[in-house]
């Protein structure tokens, strides 16, 4: 499909030849590179460690996320290579505390995707089945929507089991902490793709018509 509509940003003296900047359109910060004369645009955000990558390096049409290594090719967005997880040869040794803290956070980011991410407004499962759900988890690397383990189906867990995805996410109001499934333990991680919780109209629990009137006692502890 041709993209008719632009919309301006910056100048093109402001954005020199083997240079990139970051701005934001319509929320979504954007990356953009001027390679031999011609621009391109990406999303300005490492999918694994959620840094941006307009503070890294950029080598031809490839750009290094300043965090963790891990190259994308600024024309067509893909990724080129994994995360460094351990310091190049040659580069004097992390101090053992960061190596620790980087190699386990590249673990945990190598399940977090930060872009391109679709959501549905309640569980997936449950809308499909008539099914209904107390609370609400979104798979934090292919953004599926699953009812939590208090709620009757469990659909978030069973997910887990089918997929291998390990990490969740809340996808109620006023909540952002993850869990992880292979540790059990809770964490803070990077801002996803909204939205970030199920519609404000949509009651606790849900959805709208399929609650029955003695839910609590159908409850998992």
């Amino acid at each position: 499909m041709v993209q008719t509509e632009f919309v301006e940003v910056a100048k093109v003296n402001e954005i020199p030849d083997g240079k990139m900047k970051h701005f934001e359109v319509d929320g979504k910060e954007v990356l953009i590179a001027n390679v031999g004369g011609k621009f391109s645009a990406i999303s300005d955000r490492c999918g694994h460690m959620n840094a941006l990558l307009s503070m890294g390096n950029l080598t031809g049409t490839t750009v290094t996320c300043p965090f963790h290594g891990s190259n994308f090719d600024v024309v067509t967005g893909k990724k080129l290579t994994e995360p460094i997880l351990t310091p190049p040869q040659g580069m004097e040794p992390l101090p053992q505390t960061w190596q620790k803290y980087l190699e386990h956070a590249g673990i945990l980011m190598a399940h977090i995707k930060t872009y391109d991410q679709t959501t549905d407004a309640g569980c997936v499962d449950c809308l499909a089945t008539g099914g209904w759900w107390l609370h609400l988890r979104r798979c934090a690397e292919c953004g599926r929507i699953g009812c939590c383990d208090n709620s009757p189906n469990q659909h978030a867990s069973k997910h887990n089991a089918s997929t291998g995805h390990p990490i969740i996410t809340s996808f109620e109001h006023g909540e952002d902490w993850f869990y992880d499934y292979r540790t059990g333990d809770y964490f803070a991680g990077p801002k996803l793709p909204g939205p970030h919780a199920h519609p404000l109209d949509q009651p606790v629990p849900g959805p709208a018509g399929r609650v029955p009137v003695e839910w609590q006692s159908l409850l998992h502890e």
